[in-house]
């Protein structure tokens, strides 16, 4: 947690607008790191990315990613 400038912040939209293949920025370990979308089951509100950082698969929540 830090302290910055409020014009410095961007807001994480509460519903994603990513697709299947969309480059996007999610939470990964308290940070936020890039990906790349591989499906969306809006049904339960998740998005699965596979990260850059570790090539892995992982399910994030809506709230948690932007493009």
């Amino acid at each position: 947690i830090a302290v910055v400038d409020k014009s410095r912040c961007t807001p994480i939209p509460l519903v994603s607008a990513a697709k299947p293949g969309d480059k996007v920025k999610a939470v990964w370990v308290n940070t936020i790191k890039e990906g790349t979308v591989t499906k969306i089951d809006a049904g339960i509100g998740r998005v699965f990315i596979k990260f850059d950082v570790d090539g892995k698969e992982k399910a994030v929540s809506f709230g948690e990613v932007m493009k």
